[in-house]
């Protein structure tokens, strides 16, 4: 790979980043500021128990509830776009050759795989794209916007994953199965907004919702995700296979590293779900009987 190609890949990782963080906080907010100005909603018994209501949203509780509602619209918005984009593209490299799965820029190069090398861009442009949104997350999680300790792991440990993900472009399919995986977080989204709403009509969609998500999440975050970190392990420690030139093998290991601790943590929220989901249900039979 040639420096000048190294030098541009870096360069638009930097400039995406620079670029989107800003726009993304900014957007963010005044989606917050919109929604707070205007939207009146009514809000179940329990979710106003949760911000410390009895009868009506006092202001500390009505922008805690604005917080959250806005980053469901805004997250829903963009991961629909975002995570399908993603899903698409990592599809297009089931049953790739380890070269491409690793995204060896010299070896596709000689070889003429154009469609790899796409591919691969792909990967890059989208990487960057997610850092962008990582570090967006990380603004808002030192705003106190969120405070859970595991997102900010997440966060920190995909930044890390982005740098060679993206600013080296390599590691294109584990790479973009670990972006698919943002296609369950539409439906995240809707669940944990509408559940909070009064109304038959938002409780169906939130429960047609919740399904949704479990689904999505075991298949792409578990399953589908899970393969590919399996599929990359199993050629980086258990063949002959070349890794890419153009990525020093410590920035690999460590990469494969944390992708191995992002994937535990989904299998940790994997088997709340299917706590909560048993619980639901043996909640649903005693009503029943």
């Amino acid at each position: 790979m040639s420096d000048e190609w190294a030098q541009v890949t870096a360069a638009r990782y930097d400039r995406i980043i620079l670029v989107l963080v800003p726009a993304f906080v900014i957007s963010q907010y005044a989606l917050y500021r919109l929604m707070h100005a205007f939207w009146k909603p009514r809000l179940t018994t329990q979710a106003l128990e949760h911000y410390g209501a009895s009868k009506a949203l006092d202001a500390r509780g009505k922008q805690a509830f604005m917080r959250e509602a806005s980053g469901c619209v805004w997250n829903c918005v963009f991961h629909t776009v975002f995570g399908s984009t993603a899903m698409y593209s990592a599809c297009a490299l089931l049953g790739s050759q380890p070269a491409q799965a690793l995204g060896d820029y010299q070896e596709l190069l000689v070889s003429g795989e154009a469609t790899a090398l796409e591919l691969q861009e792909v990967g890059a442009l989208l990487g960057s794209v997610f850092a962008a949104l990582m570090v967006h997350f990380t603004f808002y999680w030192f705003c106190r916007w969120d405070t859970d300790p595991l997102q900010l792991f997440h966060h920190f440990a995909f930044i890390g994953v982005s740098v060679v993900l993206a600013r080296r472009s390599a590691m294109p399919f584990v790479g973009l199965f670990a972006m698919a995986m943002e296609c369950s977080s539409p439906a995240l989204a809707v669940m944990t907004l509408l559940r909070q709403l009064e109304g038959e009509l938002y409780q169906r969609i939130s429960f047609v919702a919740t399904v949704s998500f479990g689904l999505l999440f075991m298949a792409s975050r578990v399953f589908m995700f899970g393969y590919a970190l399996l599929s990359t392990l199993r050629v980086r420690f258990f063949t002959l296979a070349p890794m890419p030139s153009h990525v020093p093998g410590w920035e690999f290991d460590l990469v494969l590293f944390l992708l191995t601790c992002g994937w535990v943590l989904q299998l940790h929220w994997a088997r709340l779900i299917v706590r909560k989901f048993r619980r639901h249900m043996r909640k649903a039979d005693g009503k029943s009987s």
